[in-house]
């Protein structure tokens, strides 16, 4: 029996990040909670989106962490019988998350306890840059506990844009109302931090967008004049083109 379990044992590595079912189990549930996370956030057929993604997130994360402490031969489990929870693990001094990672946590997990069991509206846009920098702080933390084999960008490259929304879109979205309760939440996170914190990417993500000298022809961005004859070639030779008023 013994030899029996060690050949499956060692059958069941994973050629691609080097994890062991039996050995890494609780770094597997984290890597495959987030896939799941972002799978259901971008899928067209899912309107559940910031629930789910706040939830699957942490568990992601408490399991990520974890197995950090089981590693360092720190007792996860209390008393009480129960394994630390994320809010717990958060407030420890040996986290091993930076101050900007820390608080977006704090605040997925506040927005997870808000709209649980609550109509949201539209209100999924809102979050986007806070679950953004979620996803891109788990590929950091994993790879720098963990090594780089054990990486997300294999199959996250192309999901971990999580939306591309055009101008129109946003608009759109901006016309509906948003629950009060939803608009709390967001000032409320925002309250007592400085604009040094919430400028932190590790926080929130943002994208800033700069100018730079090009040919047209390099550039993948034109600023034309409405109704020029300028635009109306680009209309006709691009009929792919965005354009943005």
């Amino acid at each position: 029996e013994e030899l029996e379990f060690f050949i499956v044992k060692k059958r069941s590595f994973d050629p691609k990040t080097g994890l062991n079912s039996f050995e890494d189990e609780r770094l597997i549930r984290a890597r495959d909670a987030m896939l799941l996370a972002v799978q259901i956030f971008n899928s067209p057929l899912v309107r559940f989106k910031t629930e789910v993604f706040s939830v699957l997130a942490i568990i992601a994360w408490t399991y990520l962490l974890h197995e950090h402490y089981v590693r360092k031969n720190v007792p996860i489990v209390g008393k009480d019988g129960l394994s630390l929870f994320l809010s717990q693990i958060l407030k420890r001094t040996d986290c091993p998350l930076s101050s900007g990672a820390n608080k977006n946590l704090n605040d997925i997990i506040e927005i997870r306890n808000t709209v649980e069991h609550k109509l949201l509206g539209p209100s999924d846009p809102k979050w986007l840059s806070l679950f953004q920098a979620c996803c891109l702080n788990f590929e950091t933390v994993l790879c720098k506990l963990y090594g780089t084999q054990a990486s997300l960008l294999h199959e996250l490259s192309i999901s971990l844009q999580f939306a591309k929304m055009g101008i129109d879109q946003i608009a759109t979205l901006q016309n509906f109302a948003v629950p009060e309760y939803i608009e709390a939440l967001d000032a409320r996170l925002k309250k007592d931090m400085s604009d040094e914190q919430l400028a932190d990417l590790e926080y929130r993500l943002r994208v800033v967008y700069t100018l730079d000298a090009s040919t047209k022809n390099e550039a993948h961005f034109a600023f034309v004049s409405p109704g020029s004859e300028e635009e109306m070639y680009c209309r006709s030779s691009s009929p792919w083109m965005n354009f943005i008023r």
